[in-house]
């Protein structure tokens, strides 16, 4: 115990204030790595996370909706006056996500509630108190990641019965978006071909209401806790490009850390979601 008090005593308070997130980020992708399967469900890259934030271009004060926030990662990247507000129902993981924010000093503008997303979509328990009322009605963002085909029962939503976490993202988050608003969805290949009724109806209304913007299909490997492939699907309420919907294959754009490591080539892609490249 002498040795480590010595260690710690030795540590420049500044220094480690200075550099406290990028030491936090450095040990949590260590434990991702060792858990593997049993900690990454819950931690987005951030490779993905700073991709996501960088194609969505919010406005400079804004707020953002993070249900299902797994570890926060997202609230990383925002700036100064956008206001993160998540939320995490396994407690381990929001507190690392608490943590994570006080870690890169977000605590200002970042707020992690340990809640069920699925109970208390939209903190609507929290608009309903004075002090908040209207500060949680409408986002300009909701960025959902909810796990890969949830079963769901009992469930009534506008077009029959949501069985999947992923639709009740989509159809319940465009209910929270202000009219100006996005919503960002990493979803399995499944919810893009089902054939479930409710799901088919879901996806018939975001493109004869012109709001799908962009499709991602991302390669397997990508994600620590599965191989499977998944999408990125962009939900936009005022889309520069009426009638137009971009369909983009990121396996063109992988980099091959190892055998068990891959990444997206988030520059390359960033010009191709951009229009900058030809994505064909």
């Amino acid at each position: 115990w002498t040795t480590l008090y010595s260690l710690f005593k030795e540590i420049d308070a500044d220094l480690l204030k200075e550099n406290l997130g990028i030491i936090f980020e450095e040990q949590l992708n260590r434990l991702t790595k060792l858990q593997g399967k049993a900690s990454g469900q819950y931690n987005l890259p951030i490779e993905i996370s700073k991709f996501l934030i960088d194609i969505v271009n919010l406005p400079d004060t804004c707020t953002v909706y993070n249900p299902f926030a797994g570890t926060g990662s997202l609230g990383l990247y925002l700036k100064e006056n956008q206001f993160y507000l998540a939320q995490e129902h396994n407690l381990v993981t929001y507190t690392i996500a608490l943590l994570r924010a006080i870690a890169h000093n977000r605590l200002q503008k970042a707020y992690v509630f340990n809640q069920n997303s699925l109970k208390e979509w939209g903190f609507k328990s929290l608009d309903n108190k004075p002090e908040t009322k209207g500060f949680f009605d409408k986002f300009d963002l909701v960025f959902a990641t909810p796990p890969f085909n949830a079963p769901l029962k009992g469930i009534e939503g506008e077009y029959g019965q949501i069985r999947t976490l992923e639709q009740f993202s989509i159809e319940n988050g465009l209910k929270v978006l202000k009219s100006t608003g996005k919503l960002i969805a990493i979803v399995s290949p499944g919810f893009l071909s089902s054939s479930s009724v409710p799901e088919q109806c879901l996806r018939e209304h975001l493109v004869r209401n012109d709001l799908l913007d962009t499709v991602i299909l991302c390669p397997g490997g990508l994600l620590s806790h599965t191989s499977i492939r998944f999408a990125i699907i962009v939900i936009n309420k005022e889309k520069k490009k009426k009638g137009v919907y971009r369909f983009i294959d990121a396996g063109k754009y992988v980099i091959n850390i190892s055998r068990q490591e891959r990444k997206l080539n988030t520059e390359e892609l960033i010009d191709v979601f951009k229009g900058e490249e030809d994505s064909d």
